[in-house]
């Protein structure tokens, strides 16, 4: 509640998080699966995709007012997202329920990772 961030993040590579039956009010972002992380603290052998979040489950939560996502997927890979309700989300911008893409800088260059494998259903 009135937090000036995000409410939960799962990010940095995290793996099999569950986020579920909260309430959260008054955020920046309700739940960000994924985000920016930088590179060099990602394992490279263990998410060589540099995904941001893996397997997350965000479900049965309550997310008002939040200025934007409701819930937002950043470079997340197999993420369900179900049985959520939203309530005067992304006042601001963004969407109830974004997709996004992150940039990572590692082997030279600039390499951008999108969502993959996403299931959203049954959310308000």
């Amino acid at each position: 509640y009135d937090v000036a961030t995000s409410g939960i993040y799962p990010k940095g590579g995290a793996t099999d998080c569950v986020i579920e039956r909260n309430l959260i009010r008054n955020a920046n972002i309700g739940v960000a699966v994924g985000f920016y992380t930088d590179a060099e603290w990602m394992s490279p052998a263990e998410n060589p995709g540099y995904y941001e979040s893996i397997r997350a489950v965000v479900r049965n939560n309550t997310i008002v007012d939040t200025r934007y996502a409701g819930i937002g997927l950043w470079a997340s890979l197999d993420s369900k997202v179900y049985n959520n309700t939203l309530v005067n989300v992304a006042r601001t911008a963004q969407a109830g329920i974004l997709f996004d893409r992150v940039s990572h800088w590692y082997g030279g260059s600039t390499k951008w990772q999108l969502n993959r494998n996403a299931t959203v259903v049954n959310n308000v």
